[in-house]
């Protein structure tokens, strides 16, 4: 999972990003146009003598677009926050141009969307689609601290992916197993029995874990885990379940050390007796 979100993040770092980003600009070139459209339209409808809009007039248009290069904005919808973008490094794919003049299509069709404006629309959906740009566009242009973020996110997650990937392969060929014989422990040692002198259950109950203290070959004095929680697990249906294992080690070495928490018998007294009379209290 881990490494799949690494690869997720390192994809829109390296294309995704960046392409959403020439979506934008695309789709910023159609806006444009149909700012221009609508301003001819108010115009006409104020019977503007002196009209502004380059879009007033097929031979203002192509004059205009002939040299017109697209700007591009943060946002989306420019009229809401004109915070022009003049730095794309690093935020377009490779070998995009910037600037770029408006696609020849929206050049060459003023005819049709002086006669209905929202011809541009049909015009950008088959432009997009020829393309294969999105029909809609982010809402706002990503920059390059985004998309630098997008490499630290995947660097993180491939930290974390290939350190649980390391400990899923190293588990992977251990197990715990127990015979007439002894205990062996995850790491493939043997563990007679009868070399057995001592076991810490302290932790069994709470986090599976145990361990087993016995003596070598030379007499020194070593210890081995019983991990439950990695080995064998506590599913019922499991042969090898981790309780099964421990149970068999424990009654294989009746008479050892068993260190396990215990509860004071000062204390259990001191308990029942309150508890007592709580009860004559309620009563």
């Amino acid at each position: 999972m881990f490494l799949g979100f690494a690869g997720y993040f390192y994809y829109d770092g390296l294309i995704g990003y960046k392409k959403k980003n020439a979506d934008f600009y695309h789709y910023s070139a159609k806006s444009r146009v149909k700012e221009f459209f609508k301003a001819a339209e108010v115009d006409r409808g104020n019977q503007v003598t002196e009209p502004t809009s380059p879009a007033s007039s097929e031979e203002k248009w192509r004059a205009f677009t002939e040299g017109y290069e697209v700007e591009l904005f943060e946002k989306r919808d420019a009229r809401v926050e004109k915070k022009k973008i003049t730095d794309v490094e690093g935020t377009l794919p490779e070998g995009y141009a910037f600037p770029q003049k408006l696609p020849q299509v929206f050049r060459d069709s003023y005819t049709e969307m002086a006669a209905d404006i929202n011809h541009i629309e049909t015009i950008w959906k088959a432009y997009a689609a020829e393309n294969g740009l999105s029909e809609s566009s982010p809402e706002y242009f990503k920059p390059a601290s985004e998309i630098k973020s997008q490499f630290n996110w995947a660097i993180g997650f491939g930290i974390m992916g290939g350190t649980a990937l390391f400990f899923l392969i190293r588990t992977s060929g251990r197990s715990m197993k127990v015979n007439a014989e002894g205990y062996t422990a995850p790491g493939g040692k043997v563990i007679p029995f009868e070399s057995i002198f001592k076991i810490d259950k302290r932790k069994w109950k709470g986090k599976g874990i145990a361990w087993v203290f016995y003596k070598d070959a030379n007499g020194e004095e070593k210890k081995a885990k019983v991990d439950g929680m990695v080995y064998g697990q506590f599913d019922d249906d499991d042969p090898h379940n981790a309780e099964v294992l421990y149970q068999r080690i424990e009654a294989s070495v009746k008479g050892v050390e068993l260190i396990d928490f215990e509860e004071d018998e000062d204390e259990s007294e001191a308990s029942e007796e309150e508890s007592s009379n709580k009860e004559g209290n309620s009563e």
